[in-house]
């Protein structure tokens, strides 16, 4: 720009100059914040994966600052957070330019990331049971997370009644046992048992002579009994013997 002055006697300046500039008003600054997955991909509010959280200011000279669980604010380079561990946990984020900050904006994850765990007692995979043999087997399931919310327990596809049954009860066969639990989450995880119940010998001793190899024995000796009454020897043969004449006395 160029400027003089004029006196009221017509006297004028040497012509001056002088530069500037006018700055136009920077735009308010905002925090555009984007979650993956944008809802829950689990039951009840639960995330079943990790969530990637992306933030980008509207101006690139700003910068984006994180509070993750009350650790407090840092900045963050590229302005992504991962949170990739179970448990709850609380977002806060903000941008920066300057003295200039947006407002706070903040996000609650619960993450179960883990199916629930099933054991079975008193069965093992391929296993054999003995018909009438006492075989209590029972179940176990957990959660250390969201927690169990759910079991559902079949034998050859019919719903198990109560927590334990006598697999040697059951009929000669095969059979199979399904166990299957689900945690609040959404996760299920099921265990599979076949096993075969085996029928009991109706003969438990298949040999009839228990010993094979007797002891020979002696044959029973018999003796005459001369006497005219019974005899209660076992081995003696009782007969009766004719009395013999006595020669007469002279």
């Amino acid at each position: 720009m160029e400027y003089r002055a004029t006196d009221d006697a017509g006297n004028t300046s040497e012509v001056g100059a002088a530069t500037f500039t006018i700055t136009p008003p920077l735009p308010p600054l905002e925090l555009q914040v984007d979650v993956d997955p944008q809802d829950p991909d689990g039951l009840d509010g639960w995330y079943i994966s990790p969530v990637t959280v992306t933030a980008t200011p509207n101006d690139e000279a700003a910068t984006v600052e994180v509070d993750l669980d009350g650790t407090g604010w840092t900045t963050d380079d590229d302005g992504v957070v991962v949170i990739d561990s179970e448990g709850e946990h609380t977002l806060d984020l903000r941008a920066r330019r300057g003295e200039d900050l947006t407002d706070v904006q903040s996000f609650t994850f619960v993450l179960d990331l883990t199916a629930p765990t099933v054991a079975v007692d008193g069965l093992v995979d391929g296993g054999e049971v003995e018909e009438g043999d006492a075989t209590p087997v029972g179940w176990t399931t957990s959660d250390d997370v969201s927690g169990v919310a759910s079991v559902v327990v079949t034998l050859d596809g019919d719903p198990v009644v109560g927590e334990a049954f006598d697999a040697g009860a059951l009929e000669p066969g095969s059979h199979e046992l399904v166990v299957a639990a689900s945690d609040v989450a959404g996760h299920t995880t099921e265990e599979t048992v076949a096993f075969t119940v085996l029928e009991s010998d109706p003969n438990p001793n298949p040999n009839p002579n228990p010993n094979p190899n007797p002891t020979p024995t002696s044959p029973t000796r018999w003796r005459p009994c001369r006497s005219p009454v019974t005899c209660a020897t076992p081995s003696c043969s009782w007969r009766s013997m004719p009395s013999r004449p006595r020669p007469p006395r002279s």
